[in-house]
């Protein structure tokens, strides 16, 4: 059986891509015709063309597939409209999850979601799984119900969320201005004094 990775071009689904490749896995990846595919270029991997919006293609892709990766759409936390955000990341990952459970045998849903579901640890304290999500924003709140579609349909497709905090690395774009803007910085490390007792 294949793993079926979509956002295998973006950062997080060429890292995933490539973990599979190097544990000996089979993958295939889905993407737009359009895509950028410098990420994958050169990998094994097998190509499914189509839009990730459209219930049928993907079903065609998944034919074979044991897992879906869902690392597609990762682009939408920074979208400046709200209704974007919940479009892709709650209406888009219900419509997938429904085309994997209507195989006979429903391959296992991952959800890249992001540690923002979850929201913000009370002050001084680390946060627990116990304790109920609080997101504060609009990517939080949209990336919860993503994962509460997914909550929904548990009786009908295996699934797991994993929930990475900021991801950074080899091929990460978008955290580049940030590395840039540092190595640019003059710091001087000014030592501490105490004054003797």
């Amino acid at each position: 059986m294949k793993k079926l990775v979509t956002g295998a071009t973006g950062f997080i689904g060429s890292a995933i891509t490539r973990e599979l490749i190097r544990e000996g896995k089979e993958v295939k990846v889905f993407i737009r015709e359009t895509s950028n595919t410098r990420n994958i270029d050169n990998l094994a991997v097998e190509k499914a063309y189509g839009d990730i919006r459209d219930g049928d293609s993907m079903k065609r892709a998944l034919k074979g597939c044991d897992t879906l990766y869902l690392t597609a759409a990762n682009f939408a936390h920074w979208a400046p409209d709200p209704k974007v955000l919940y479009e892709v990341n709650v209406g888009l990952t219900e419509r997938l999850a429904l085309a994997c459970a209507s195989h006979i045998s429903p391959p296992t849903f991952v959800y890249c979601s992001t540690i923002a579901a979850a929201g913000p640890s009370l002050l001084g304290e680390f946060r627990s799984e116990s304790q109920p999500p609080s997101p504060i924003s609009d990517y939080g709140r949209s990336k919860l119900g993503g994962e509460l579609a997914l909550a929904r349909l548990a009786g009908k497709l295996p699934a797991t969320i994993v929930r990475p905090g900021i991801i950074f690395g080899e091929r990460n774009r978008d955290m580049l201005p940030i590395f840039q803007t540092i190595s640019k910085l003059r710091m001087h490390l000014v030592p501490s004094f105490h004054p003797p007792r």
